[in-house]
């Protein structure tokens, strides 16, 4: 038993040396990636027969947020629902208007339904084109190799794929979100895109969208799957000016509007799905690299710009039993994130693996 221990450690450290040295970045950082979370958190509710527009309040009583000061402040104004139809399978959001801070927030659902998990499954490439139509807004200088129009209506992306099932699902609804968020940002609301694991998805390429239309989303995605080729990742990066940010946060501002992060479990799974070479990530790459909570920001390692063209490295600790627990690790970022609508913990992980950790 002492060997196998032995074994597991020196696995877990040789493990930890491929990984490339993380960097630095500010407390407020942190504290925005923790805070955002909390709005895939609130889109689980959408469950919930009686979640309604109006008081958020009244949407998620069991939740100690729904039920702060703050939350007064906070409407929900639009839940979306997938209509159940032939085609409209997924793709569930909430549209929250914080009036205090001025945010207009969409937040995407992860896997719920029979119709999230057809979608995850339906992963053969499309070729990407603009969903939002209208002229093309960008601020950020282009090269001229990079294959765009930018005065043309549609947006060419040469070489750009994104996940077929995500970005259908994302066409039948993303049109009507804006229209809705719209009237909050011409009145001067801040706009924050996120999701969590399919919803991540979602977010990536509703903020991407956003961003060509003219909007200044910040986007950030928690533990979501890859939906996008090396093509169209370098393009997102390239218009959210990835690049430039990483030295930015790296030195200690905050994340601007726009940008785009992405948070994920260093042993989550979902990160690395589909497991094929045409998909990769992009956007600021922050990885959690404790299970268990609370999570601090130590605990979370910045390591800059996603790598385009392939994943990040696993890492995996064999001698944390709670690891091997798959669903665990891709429902904890900051606090569970997914169903149900209330704060409770998972009431069977402390009982059942904290003896086991003295095993390893």
């Amino acid at each position: 038993m002492s060997k196998l221990r032995h074994l597991l450690i020196g696995l877990s450290f040789f493990i930890s040396s491929l990984q490339a040295t993380p960097l630095e970045y500010s407390q407020s950082v942190f504290d925005t990636l923790e805070y955002n979370a909390m709005w895939p958190r609130i889109s689980y509710c959408t469950f919930l027969a009686e979640l309604t527009e109006g008081d958020l309040q009244h949407n998620c009583p069991q939740m100690l947020f729904c039920n702060s000061e703050e939350a007064k402040d906070i409407e929900m104004v639009k839940v979306f629902h997938p209509d159940t139809g032939y085609t409209d399978i997924s793709c569930t959001a909430v549209v929250l208007a914080h009036h205090l801070k001025k945010q207009i927030i969409l937040a995407f659902r992860g896997s719920f339904s029979v119709g999230d998990w057809l979608t995850d499954f339906q992963f053969k490439q499309s070729r990407y084109s603009r969903i939002l139509k209208g002229p093309v807004v960008i601020e950020t200088p282009l090269e001229a190799d990079d294959g765009v129009n930018a005065s043309a209506v549609d947006y060419v992306c040469e070489g750009c794929t994104v996940h077929g099932g995500v970005f259908e699902q994302l066409k039948l609804k993303l049109t009507n979100m804006y229209k809705v968020a719209k009237p909050y940002i011409d009145d001067g609301y801040q706009l924050v895109v996120t999701g969590h694991s399919l919803g991540g998805g979602y977010a990536t390429i509703a903020g991407f969208e956003l961003l060509l239309h003219g909007e200044k989303p910040l986007t950030i995605a928690y533990s979501s799957l890859r939906v996008a080729n090396p093509a169209l990742n370098e393009h997102i990066d390239k218009l959210y000016q990835t690049e430039k940010l990483l030295q930015d946060i790296a030195n200690g501002l905050d994340l601007p509007y726009p940008s785009f992060s992405r948070v994920y479990q260093s042993s989550d799974l979902i990160p690395r799905l589909p497991p094929f070479r045409d998909y990769t990530h992009s956007g600021l790459d922050f990885e959690m690299d404790k299970l268990r909570l609370p999570h601090k920001k130590e605990d979370l390692i910045f390591n800059g710009k996603s790598d385009n063209h392939k994943n990040s490295a696993f890492r995996f600790d064999p001698t944390d039993v709670l690891k091997y627990f798959i669903a665990y690790q891709h429902m904890y970022l900051f606090f569970r994130i997914p169903w149900p609508c209330n704060d409770d913990d998972l009431p069977f992980v402390k009982e059942s693996f904290e003896g086991l950790d003295s095993f390893f």
